[in-house]
């Protein structure tokens, strides 16, 4: 595939998420209210918005978010070079409203950040198996699956760190396994961005700590000398210290994460439905009941959301004697990935909290469209149609309903009534009812128009190649 191909799915798939951008994401208001809080207040605390979201903790007379700050410091550069636009209008705009406000501050970031992180993880995925096949139908399928075929498509449409993480985890494997141009070429070029990728996931979430751990052995059978184990240390240690510094000024202590004083706050006043009592930051021994929970039950089984996954287990280890397209040390990485994040899940119990599906086990998720696309025969079967179909329909439910329900029939069966649909309406019609702009109320905005205007565009981006193929035909 061409880098043109590349890069106009990469639009293609961007241009998608951020017409469902889904401004009522949950979860997502502690981001877009900590990267306000730098651009407009020049603060890491969220004081300016105390009480307006429930992932909060209050610690040294300020409130923070329970979460790490590394989302919000990558969306503020964004959010700041527009804020300097937004600030031109008047208070008295209709534009300045609160919930306008937060409404484009949640949008410039997701289509900053998660939006095109989701997307160039995607492309990742086509390069990485054209590379090894090829084959640009299993290019596509890797990519596409991925973009509208698994949870990812929910989660891009918002501000969220795990598909940060997700794109963390597809970058570790192409510098343990595929490095390409000057990254093979230089060692200490090599060792600076794993450091750097692996320090700034770590700075995203602490959920990719599983991912880090199974890249230990392999980063040690490839790193050689000193000078290069000094630069990957280095290059990781520095968004690792600003994590420290940020825990040491809001919590006194740069060891413990923003989560456990929220687990201390909590196991005194419950204030949340999940609440992490009786665990040590969070987790306790293992637990078989969240597993199965996490692979089969609609409310969120990887395997109820992405079912493809069980061909694509089945496929690459049926596979397994085989060189080609995968190594066997590829395969086994692959492998330990997965299962690190099971025990992830068996052992935190915030794991319990449904939003939409297997969101701790977003990591996994491109390591499965990635074994999907090499392994599935040219010729699908029934059960590989049924599989990926349903995969498809479920997630691009679950990312048009907005905010579905904890069960994924649940989800679909009240997409199906309503048909397609974009979030962005349930937004005006809760939040923006009333308000006009230039005379215009967007309540009488069309789902049509803005379908039409999100096909005109991806229309735009592929026509140069077939007019200019057209024209070579001639």
């Amino acid at each position: 595939m061409s880098r043109a191909t590349l890069l106009r799915l990469f639009c293609t798939i961007w241009v998608v998420y951020v017409f469902h951008f889904n401004a009522d994401g949950p979860g997502t208001d502690r981001f877009v209210y900590l990267t306000r809080s730098i651009v407009e207040h020049g603060s890491l605390n969220i004081d300016a918005f105390q009480g307006k979201t429930g992932d909060a903790v209050s610690a040294g007379g300020h409130e923070y978010i329970v979460a790490n700050p590394g989302l919000p410091l990558l969306a503020a550069p964004a959010w700041g070079v527009a804020y300097l636009v937004y600030r031109q209008w008047p208070l008295t705009s209709q534009f300045r409203q609160a919930p306008v406000h937060y409404f484009l501050a949640h949008l410039v970031c997701c289509a900053a950040t998660t939006a095109p992180l989701a997307a160039l993880t995607a492309v990742g995925l086509a390069w990485l198996v054209y590379r090894r096949t090829r084959e640009t139908w299993r290019a596509l399928l890797a990519a596409l699956v991925y973009a509208f075929g698994s949870i990812a498509f929910y989660y891009a449409t918002k501000l969220d760190q795990n598909i940060v993480i997700a794109f963390v985890a597809l970058a570790v494997f192409i510098l343990l396994y595929e490095p390409f141009g000057a990254l093979l070429r230089r060692p200490v070029l090599w060792a600076a961005t794993m450091g750097f990728v692996a320090g700034m996931g770590i700075l995203v979430d602490y959920s990719v700590v599983p991912l880090l751990c199974c890249a230990v052995v392999p980063v040690w059978r490839r790193t050689r000398g000193t000078a290069v184990w000094a630069v990957l240390c280095g290059a990781a240690a520095v968004p690792i210290a600003g994590l420290a510094l940020y825990q040491y000024h809001a919590f006194g202590n740069a060891l413990l994460p923003a989560h456990a004083h929220s687990a201390l706050a909590v196991a005194h006043a419950v204030r949340l439905p999940c609440a992490p009592a009786d665990t040590w930051l969070g987790f306790t021994s293992p637990n078989l009941s969240r597993v199965m929970d996490y692979l089969l039950l609609p409310g969120q089984g990887f395997f109820a959301y992405m079912p493809y996954a069980i061909l694509a287990l089945w496929y690459s280890v049926r596979a397994s004697k085989a060189a080609v397209p995968l190594r066997a040390p590829e395969r086994w990485w692959l492998y330990s990935v997965m299962a690190a994040y099971v025990l992830f899940i068996s052992l935190f119990q915030m794991s319990e909290c449904p939003i939409f599906g297997p969101r701790y086990l977003m990591p996994i998720v491109p390591f499965v469209c990635l074994l999907l696309a090499l392994y599935l025969p040219r010729r699908w079967s029934w059960a590989a149609v049924s599989l990926v179909g349903w995969g498809v329909l479920a997630n691009v439910a679950g990312a048009e309903m907005g905010v579905g329900s904890a069960n994924i029939l649940r989800t679909v069966a009240a997409w199906l009534f309503r048909g397609p649909w974009l979030p962005v309406f349930s937004w005006i019609g809760s939040e923006a009812s009333g308000i006009q702009i230039h005379r215009a109320d967007p309540i009488h905005v069309s789902s049509a128009g803005l379908f039409l205007l999100m096909a005109a565009m991806v229309a735009v981006i592929w026509l140069p190649p077939i007019l200019r193929r057209r024209d070579a035909d001639a």
